[in-house]
């Protein structure tokens, strides 16, 4: 068994707490080495202590981030990033910060993919600790503006667009909406977060209603009723491939909501006849 699945074998907690000690550990070791043998010990602890502590983190844009430059330069993009996010809990303004110092315009100029992983990350890291933010209105624009910025550096990177569908639920439904629909329809088959994503889109066009939508509220019933019922194939199929229990968690929480607010459409659509 390899770190990664001892790690995954662990209770959530635990798995939190020693995911973190390792990646720290990993980058402590490579740091002080500057070798690129010390690469591959860096490299898989710090993924493994992301990926049990954040569970919506995408394993190929985070893995890209990582692997990409980590061999040459300990101090790089991959670097940082992944130090970001272990800073991301206990110290979320020096997480910010750190990824600031990589969007500079003194910084080394990054390929727009990395520059739009960048904004996402450093977007979610504010909005985590939004609640401890001297302006939190201030922070909410600057999240909105990051989630922005990434999809429109990398309109391919779907983790940001369902990042920033997810910050717009309840403030703009329409546009949550539409970065859901985006998202669901781009993500493949068994891909992770497509089941959370059509619950979420079950909640957005909920929150939009037919007035915002232009649509009987029969027509917004059999809209919710299809992508409801994606949502539980997919829930379905990530189980059989054997998802995190995180990842299955999240989408039994995500379609108990949307399974009540088809109901509630439903009782209005026999209402209305």
């Amino acid at each position: 068994m390899n770190s990664l699945d001892a790690l995954l074998a662990l209770p959530q907690r635990k798995r939190l707490a020693r995911g973190r000690e390792m990646a720290t550990e990993a980058f402590e070791l490579a740091r002080k080495n500057c070798m690129a043998s010390a690469a591959p010990l860096l490299a898989a602890p710090i993924l493994a202590g992301v990926i049990s502590a954040i569970g919506e983190v995408p394993l190929d844009e985070l893995g890209t981030i990582v692997y990409s430059t980590l061999k040459s330069d300990p101090d790089a993009l991959s670097t940082k990033a992944a130090y970001a996010f272990l800073l991301a809990g206990s110290q979320p303004a020096e997480a910010v910060s750190v990824l600031s110092s990589l969007l500079d315009p003194g910084a080394p100029l990054l390929p727009a993919r990395a520059l739009s992983c960048v904004h996402a990350m450093r977007a979610w890291i504010r909005a985590t600790a939004i609640k401890a933010a001297a302006d939190p209105a201030d922070t909410t624009a600057q999240v909105l503006a990051d989630y922005t910025r990434a999809v429109d550096l990398d309109p391919a990177n779907l983790h940001a667009r369902h990042l920033r569908a997810r910050w717009l639920l309840r403030t703009d439904p329409p546009a949550a909406t539409r970065d859901l629909e985006a998202f669901v329809d781009a993500v493949g088959p068994g891909a992770p977060g497509l089941a959370v994503g059509c619950f979420e889109l079950v909640e957005a066009l909920f929150r939009c209603g037919p007035k915002r939508l232009g649509c009987p509220v029969k027509q917004l019933l059999e809209r919710m009723e299809a992508v409801f019922e994606r949502g539980l194939a997919a829930a379905a199929q990530a189980e059989e491939q054997g998802a995190l229990e995180v990842e299955i968690e999240e989408a039994r929480g995500a379609r108990e909501g949307a399974e009540k607010m088809v109901e509630k459409v439903r009782v209005l659509a026999f209402r209305a006849g």
